[in-house]
């Protein structure tokens, strides 16, 4: 007669691994989601930003205290729209 020799072991239930790494997956993912929404509003203040500086630029030129004839505002109005083309190529995007 053949012996049978039978091993026990102790371990985690099955479900219990199953619902311990759909958990660490979920604090992954949202995370995840968490960081992606942080930098989407980053994009949107920084284009805010631009745009309020663009407004504040432009009232300055045109601001009859500040001397200017059309000309000079329009050649403003360009130089200050070129260096901004310059800044935003230049700009590096944040690790």
């Amino acid at each position: 007669m053949q012996r049978t020799e039978v091993v026990c072991r102790a371990a985690i239930n099955v479900r219990l691994q199953l619902y311990e790494a759909e958990r660490r997956h979920l604090v992954k993912v949202s995370a995840q989601a968490i960081c992606c929404g942080i930098e989407e509003r980053r994009l949107r203040l920084a284009e805010g930003q631009e745009t309020m500086l663009t407004e504040v630029v432009r009232h300055v030129f045109d601001d009859p205290r500040f001397g200017l004839d059309a000309a000079h505002r329009e050649l403003g109005r360009q130089l200050a729209a070129s260096h901004m083309r310059m800044l935003r190529s230049s700009a590096v995007e944040p690790a």
